[in-house]
Parts: C-alpha cells; sequence; structure tokens
C-alpha cells in the first residue's frame, strides 16, 4: 500500500492506494483535450442562428470549465503532484479561488515545488522544463513574458466569476 501526503490549499489530506503512480497515469491520461475544440466546433457555428443564447450559454459553460480544469490541474501540479487525482477529487472551489488569488498576488502558498511562494512564471518555467524538444522548450521560454499576462487576464476572470456566482446564491437568484 502506498501513500501520499498533500494540502488542498492548506488543508492536509492523506491517500492511500496499492499504485497510486499508475492511478495518476491514468487519470492523467483520461483527460481529453480535444472535448473543448469539440464544443467549439458544435456551438460556434449556433451563433448565427436562433436561438442564439443557447449556443452562446454553452460555449460560456465549456470556457469556464476549461479554465477551472485549467487552474485546477496547475494547483495540483504545485501541491500534490504526485497524487494529482487526490487533489482534484478533493479540491473546492472556494479553495481554487484562494491558491489562484494567492499565485496571482505573490502570496505565501503550500507547495511541493522547490520555489518557496510560487509564481505563474516560475509554474510555466516547472512546467515547460519536461518538454522533449529542444526547440519547442525555447520557443515556450521566449514567450514566458506573455505568461504573466495571459495568467493575470484569466485567472482575473476566473476569480470574477467566482465572486459573482457566490454573491447571486447569496442574493438567491
Amino acid at each position: 500500500m502506498q501513500s501520499v501526503k498533500f494540502v488542498v490549499n492548506e488543508t492536509p489530506y492523506v491517500c492511500w492506494d496499492p499504485d497510486l503512480k499508475s492511478k495518476k497515469l491514468e487519470f492523467l491520461n483520461g483527460i481529453d483535450p480535444e472535448y473543448l475544440q469539440y464544443t467549439l466546433d458544435v456551438h460556434l457555428p449556433q451563433l448565427e442562428k436562433d436561438p442564439r443564447i443557447l449556443a452562446a450559454m454553452s460555449l460560456r459553460i465549456a470556457y469556464s470549465q476549461g479554465l477551472e480544469a485549467l487552474f485546477a490541474l496547475l494547483a495540483a501540479t504545485i501541491q500534490a503532484p504526485e497524487c494529482v487525482i487526490g487533489w482534484m477529487l478533493t479540491y473546492r472551489n472556494f479553495q481554487l479561488d484562494e491558491i489562484v488569488r494567492k499565485l496571482s498576488q505573490g502570496e505565501s502558498l503550500l507547495s511541493r515545488l522547490k520555489v518557496p511562494n510560487p509564481t505563474w512564471t516560475d509554474l510555466s518555467k516547472w512546467v515547460h522544463a519536461y518538454l522533449s524538444y529542444e526547440e519547442s522548450k525555447k520557443a515556450c521560454m521566449k514567450r514566458l513574458g506573455d505568461v504573466d499576462d495571459l495568467v493575470d487576464l484569466s485567472s482575473g476572470d476566473f476569480v470574477e466569476r467566482i465572486v459573482a456566482e457566490a454573491e447571486e446564491r447569496q442574493k438567491g437568484c
């Protein structure tokens, strides 16, 4: 039996399994990168027809799901790289919101990375260090200056959406 200790934001957990490595690989290989492209291909042409609202809502939901998945996988990479599946099955949106906020504002964050107080740029360097082709790695590293801007825009949208949804729930909408 194998065990891995990890945190979700600041809450500690332990995951037990006879073969955590194969479970992690099975989980990660099960993520379908074509899903969002398919959703876009299906609903984008529908924006030209009535009722447009259904296509627009579907695209907005897919966009939100994509952002949440991206930030959750990045957060799991920071806090539980050896137990991504455990982290993903355990986190709650308010915890993910806190992690995104901490990364964006340079606040202290519990991390398995060998970087104290990791930033979006640190995370990008760490992820891209594992690209297999030197030219691809160099091209990605050249774009690192844009990473903070991109993530700041995306995470700002994510944080704003979470706040707006929470306010709507409090109002009873």
